[in-house]
C-alpha cells in the first residue's frame, strides 16, 4: 500500500506560506538523510534518539515545503525518489560545510580562564572536561595577579575571582564559597594549635593579600587590625609567613596541597566564607563564556555534582 498524504496520492500542494525557507530546519534536513541513509523510518528514528510519528512529520514539512515526494513509502520497504536522490547528494555536502560554519570550534580555538591563586578543586576541572567536550574549545589557564585586570584588557576571557567582585563593566556570576583558614609559620606558638577561632586573628599581627587576597581589611570584621604587612600575591603571602612576619588567611584547600615546608595551616571557627565568582566583562564577551558559566553552575548543582569535601556550597548569581 502506497504511503498517501491527506489521503490522496499526490503530495500536498505548495501553500505560500509553507513555502517560507524558516519553516524548515537543521532537524528536518537531518532527519530526511538520516532516512536516506537507513531507508528505514523506524532504524532513521532509533538513530537520531527521536521516533517514528515525529520523523515522518519532519519528512513531510520538508516534502510540503518543495512541493515534491522524497520517498516512496510502503508497509514493506521505503526507497527514494529522484527528487529525493538529487536532494540528497546536495545535502551530503552542504549540510556539513553549514554545521562547521555553525561550530564554536570555526572560529574559537580557545577560552583564557584565569585564576590568581590556589585554583579550587574538582568541580573546575570536572567544568573544563565537560566544556572542552561539548564546545570541542580548549580551555587555557592563565595565572595573574590581579584577575580582574586580567578580564578589564582582554587577556583573559573568564575568571574566577574570590572575595569582592563590584568591578565596573564586569558581569560576576557567584558560583560558591570557601571557609579558610589561618597560614603560619611553623616555628609560630599558634602552629601547633588544632584550631582558631576567627576572633583570635585580631590578637596577631596580620598579613593583608591587598591585590588578589579575598578578604580585604574591611571584610576581616574584628575592628582594630595590626596589620604587619601588605602584599600583592598569594606566594608574597605565604613566604612572609614562613618568614614569621605574621599570619595570613587562605582557602581550606591549601589543607590538601603541599604549598610550603615551613608553614602551617590552621582551620578557622567563626570566620565569614568567602564568595567565589565568576567574572568576564559585559561588552565583547568570549561567545563561550557563558557556555563556561553555565557548565559550572549544572557541575555544582544539588545532585549533579560530587562530594569534593572542598567545603563548597552552590549559591546564586548577582545582578547584573
Amino acid at each position: 500500500m502506497t504511503h498517501r498524504f491527506g489521503g490522496t496520492g499526490r503530495p500536498p500542494e505548495r501553500h505560500p506560506s509553507a513555502a517560507r525557507l524558516s519553516d524548515i530546519s537543521l532537524r528536518h534536513l537531518n532527519a530526511f538523510l538520516a532516512v536516506a541513509d537507513a531507508l528505514s523510518f523506524t532504524d532513521a528514528a532509533s538513530r537520531l534518539s527521536s521516533n517514528q510519528p515525529a520523523l515522518t512529520r519532519s519528512i513531510q514539512r520538508l516534502e510540503g515545503h518543495m512541493g515534491l515526494r522524497l520517498f516512496h513509502r510502503t508497509t514493506r520497504q521505503v526507497s527514494m525518489t529522484p527528487a529525493g536522490e538529487k536532494l540528497r547528494d546536495e545535502l551530503q555536502v552542504l549540510l556539513p560545510l553549514f554545521e562547521k560554519a555553525l561550530s564554536p570550534e570555526s572560529t574559537v580555538s580557545e577560552l583564557r580562564l584565569g585564576f590568581s591563586w590556589l585554583l579550587p578543586d574538582a568541580w573546575v576541572h570536572d567544568a573544563i572536561g565537560r566544556f572542552e567536550e561539548e564546545t570541542r574549545v580548549r580551555v587555557e589557564l592563565k595565572q595573574l595577579d590581579d584577575v580582574g585586570a586580567g578580564v578589564a584588557r582582554s587577556a583573559l576571557d573568564v575568571a574566577i575571582l574570590r572575595g569582592h567582585t563590584h568591578r565596573g563593566g564586569m558581569k560576576a556570576t557567584r558560583v560558591s564559597s570557601e571557609q579558610y583558614v589561618a597560614v603560619v609559620s611553623h616555628r609560630h606558638p599558634l602552629a601547633a594549635r588544632s584550631r582558631l577561632d576567627w576572633d583570635e586573628l585580631a590578637e596577631h599581627a596580620l598579613i593583608v593579600n591587598e591585590a588578589a587576597g579575598p578578604v580585604t581589611e574591611h571584610d576581616w570584621g574584628l575592628g582594630p587590625l595590626r596589620i604587619a604587612l601588605r602584599c600583592l600575591n598569594f606566594d608574597e603571602c605565604i613566604e612572609s609567613a614562613a618568614a614569621g612576619k605574621g599570619l595570613g588567611v587562605v582557602p581550606e584547600l591549601a589543607l590538601r596541597r603541599t604549598v610550603h615546608p615551613s608553614v602551617n595551616f590552621v582551620p578557622l571557627r567563626g570566620g565569614p566564607r568567602v564568595p567565589v565568582a565568576l567574572i568576564q566583562p559585559v561588552q565583547g564577551s568570549h561567545p563561550l563564556a557563558n557556555r563556561f558559566v553555565r557548565i559550572v553552575q549544572d557541575t555544582l548543582a544539588p545532585g549533579h555534582r560530587r562530594d569534593l569535601s572542598t567545603g563548597l556550597r552552590p549559591v546564586g548569581t548577582t545582578p547584573r
